[in-house]
């Protein structure tokens, strides 16, 4: 492909054209979010899991938030289906000591199971819990200035933003690595900590007004009936024969399967048919 001509993709056509050169490009100014900076970090981190919800052991209540206590029958046990809760941006602050820098503190909530285990192995009891963590990052964000913005684009309530804040931005995927019976000063175990792997990538961005290079808007293709739909789409599903299938499967109630098999007539049909009768 030459630097004049450019292969549009099946998706996205202009009209009586199948490429497009530089004669057909125009400017235009877009409005979008530019990544002034980005860091990404690899983190072990180690905490007392907490009750995410109310559990009695050792016929003990345990309230949700409290530390989770050991089970006196409990000699290991195991961490599973860990996930990431939730994010939370807690603060972001423009450091005085270094321009056109910030300072962001992420709160990371973790979720998992935690599955106590006795001598023999055997399962005493499973507690659902949860772990709290906040990681701190310095990020460029241009120069600040004291111009204030407002915008709906992101919260559609037209709340400002004094100052011109930058945007953030934040990926995070989390693995359970260990979790292990903490035992006091005399052996006896007391709570749980865990240690989870986490792998973040945080960005600041701004809205900026750039100028585009674009070939136009992008004109979906006319649709084309029954030519649109794969042959074997139907028969992966359901089958070699789905209308044998859909009557003789026990998944679907009878209204069900007469409503999956009116969609798929439908479908079959020209789009125009289609809009005639869904509209009716």
């Amino acid at each position: 492909m030459d630097a004049l001509s450019v292969r549009l993709t099946d998706a996205c056509t202009v009209k009586n054209q199948s490429t497009v050169d530089l004669n057909h490009l125009r400017i235009e100014p877009i409005i979008t979010l530019k990544v002034y900076s980005s860091r990404k970090a690899k983190d072990c981190l180690t905490s007392i899991a907490r009750a995410s919800e109310p559990v009695y052991i050792d016929y003990e209540s345990v309230k949700k938030g409290d530390i989770i206590p050991v089970h006196h029958d409990a000699k290991s046990i195991d961490i599973n289906n860990l996930k990431i809760k939730h994010i939370k941006i807690a603060s972001k602050i423009p450091l005085p000591y270094k321009k056109d820098f910030w300072n962001i503190l992420i709160e990371f909530t973790f979720e998992y199971n935690l599955r106590f285990r006795d001598y023999k192995g055997d399962v005493v009891i499973d507690v659902k819990a949860y772990s709290i963590h906040k990681k701190r990052y310095i990020l460029f964000s241009s120069t600040r200035s004291d111009i204030a913005t407002i915008t709906d684009l992101f919260t559609q309530t037209g709340s400002p933003i004094t100052g011109n804040e930058p945007y953030i931005i934040t990926e995070a995927s989390a693995i359970a690595l260990k979790a292990e019976l903490r035992n006091h000063c005399d052996h006896i175990p007391v709570d749980v900590t865990v240690t989870i792997g986490l792998f973040s990538i945080i960005k600041l961005c701004r809205l900026v007004c750039l100028n585009i290079q674009t070939r136009g808007f992008c004109i979906p293709p006319e649709c084309n009936g029954s030519d649109s739909i794969k042959p074997n789409m139907w028969k992966n599903f359901f089958g070699e024969d789905e209308t044998f299938a859909l009557h003789h499967s026990k998944m679907f109630s009878q209204g069900k399967r007469n409503d999956i098999l009116k969609q798929l007539e439908m479908l079959k049909k020209p789009c125009d048919t289609v809009e005639n009768e869904t509209s009716r």
